[in-house]
Order: structure tokens, then sequence, then C-alpha cells
């Protein structure tokens, strides 16, 4: 069988086509570039829907069909994105598809009231295979990306306040997906993909001190300077007025919860933020 891996070379996506490469599995990884390095791949976007048909009439896929795809979602709000999911999840079922892995939120379950909720909603009452990984926030986040910028600044920026977060390292998440694509028996169900201590914004910047030897900050904004330092840095709007809002929530309580789901599907305990963070300690 073939994996079709959307959300081309992103923080997941990229960790977990080295991981089914090293497993010897057989990946086609969509982009809108059409390539993805050293790995084999097809110029996808789920905006454009003449280029949905292009994995399924792949080489990779006429050898060997593509029978499970890990969905990342990247659809405009505005662009009735719980159809355009489920389009593309029907075309697949067309060609043979037979299990979906779904890159949700911890933020989101089957009961709210966003295209996502639908979606967790759907898969939990489909026929075919399938997993919905919901990470909590990313570690990759204070080494890749230029809204914390540790190295330039020495600095963290949140209006998480006191609020705890379970952070996850994206190697697990990957873990986690790769065992959810290509395990004998289907999940089917929704995973908290959670690393296995909570930690404040302040413990973070703590921990990065002491890991890099130089002294972290973390900034204190209420939701709407937090909103404001996005935009001056050049986050698009539609993600800076939700990053915020996101931020109270944590600091509401939101995302102080642990669980085992990590360790009882990979074998082992995600990795801790300490760890991590002497791991990438040259990006800083």
């Amino acid at each position: 069988m073939t994996i079709l891996l959307t959300g081309g070379l992103g923080k997941t996506t990229s960790r977990l086509a080295k991981i089914l490469t090293s497993e010897n599995e057989k990946i086609l990884v969509a982009s809108r570039s059409g390539s993805a390095g050293d790995h084999p791949a097809v110029k996808f976007d789920w905006n454009d829907r003449s280029s949905w048909n292009a994995a399924f009439d792949s080489p990779e896929a006429k050898a060997a069909p593509i029978t499970a795809i890990y969905l990342v979602v990247l659809v405009d709000e505005n662009d009735a994105p719980y159809n355009i999911a489920m389009d593309y999840i029907n075309l697949a079922r067309q060609h043979g598809t037979k299990r979906f892995v779904f890159l949700s939120t911890s933020a989101i379950d089957e009961h709210g009231p966003t295209w996502r909720s639908q979606l967790h909603s759907t898969f939990k009452k489909s026929d075919f295979e399938w997993a919905i990984l919901r990470p909590s926030w990313f570690m990759q986040n204070f080494s890749e990306s230029p809204f914390q910028p540790v190295k330039t600044q020495s600095k963290i920026f949140s209006a998480t306040g006191d609020g705890k977060v379970p952070f996850i390292d994206c190697e697990d998440i990957a873990a986690v997906a790769a065992k959810a694509l290509t395990s004998q028996h289907p999940l089917n169900r929704d995973v908290l993909v959670l690393g296995p201590e909570l930690l404040t914004y302040d413990d973070v910047a703590s921990i990065l001190s002491e890991v890099i030897g130089r002294k972290i900050t973390h900034t204190r904004f209420t939701e709407e300077e937090m909103h404001d330092y996005l935009i001056k840095a050049g986050m698009p709007e539609d993600i800076a007025a939700l990053l915020p809002k996101l931020d109270s929530a944590i600091k509401a309580g939101a995302e102080a919860r642990l669980s085992d789901d990590v360790a009882s599907i990979i074998s082992r305990s995600p990795r801790s933020f300490r760890q991590f963070a002497e791991e990438t300690r040259g990006a800083w």
C-alpha cells in the first residue's frame, strides 16, 4: 500500500515522512509545490480541486494503491472547510482509501461549533477506518516559529497568565500518527496527544534559561496586547485574532490535563520539555 501524507513538509508531516520511510512504508507527500525533499511527492492544494486526483493517478498509487491518508486540512475558514474535507475524503474512498488519520487539536472536540468539531462527529459515525489526533501546543513553536523570538530577543510571549499546558514534541505526534496509519487494527477513536507534564510559560522560560545558559523571559500580555504583537510581527489577521483567545482559554485552565494515550500507543512516555530543549539547544 501507499500512505498519502498531506500537509507538505510541515512540522508533523515532515517528521512522519521520516518515520514511515525508516519503517520501509511506501509514502507519497502531497504539497502545494509538488516537492518534498527526498520523498516522492505530488502537487496538491486543498483549495484547487483540479489537483485532487493527482495523487491517485500518480505512478506510486498505480503501483501500490493509496490505502491510508494523513489529513492536515489547510482550508480558509471562509471556504466551507467541512464540505471541502468531506468531498476529498469521499473522493479518496472512491479510489479505495480505507483509513484516514486527521490532525486536529486538543482545544476542539466533537461538541464544539467549528468545522473541525463537525468532522470529529462525522468520523465517529462513519464506516471507514479512522483516528483523530488531538495534540496540545507544539514544543517546536519555541524553536521553529518567528513569533516566539527566543534566539533573537531571549523572550517568549503569551496571554496565558499562569495557565498550564501539556506541551508536546512534534516527534511524538508523528510517532502516534505512524501507528495510527499502519497498525493492523484501526484505532477508531480520538487520541489526546499530550506531553508528560503541565507547564506554564514561566516554567518554559525557566527551563530554556537553564538549558541555553542565558536568561529567557516570559512577557505576559493581555489578549488585546497579544493580538497587536502578532499583527506587528506579521501574522495574518484571522490567526492573530484566534490565538489570543486560545491563550485566554489556557489561562482559564482549558489545557490543564494529562493523558496516557501517547504512551499506550507508542509504548514509551512522550518527551519532556527539558529533553526537547536539551536536544534542540542549537536552535537558540
